[in-house]
């Protein structure tokens, strides 16, 4: 799914771990229960998302949100594992 547009989508108990979605517009998406571990989200436009999802796993399998943009509070629902890569305004690297 890199570069894919899939804006204002609903997702619910999906399965997303090492999923490319680099560059992806996913503006207004909602990811619900998903689990997003390993995912490659970097560079994706995150505006509007709600990944009250799991990310999980260690840091082989760790998410990475690098150059990702989100709103503030999008990750207010998700469970954050610390190895995931969070964007500059939430931390950068672990």
């Amino acid at each position: 799914m890199r570069q894919a547009t899939v804006d204002k989508v609903h997702f619910s108990r999906c399965d997303f771990r090492d999923a490319d979605l680099r560059g992806a517009s996913l503006r207004g998406t909602a990811f619900f229960a998903c689990d997003l571990t390993g995912a490659d989200l970097r560079g994706a436009d995150l505006r509007g998302a709600d990944l009250g999802g799991r990310e999980t796993g260690g840091p082989r399998d760790r998410t990475d949100l690098t150059g990702a943009r989100l709103d503030p509070g999008a990750l207010d629902h998700a469970e954050v594992d610390p190895s995931t890569v969070l964007p500059e305004p939430f931390g950068g690297p672990p």
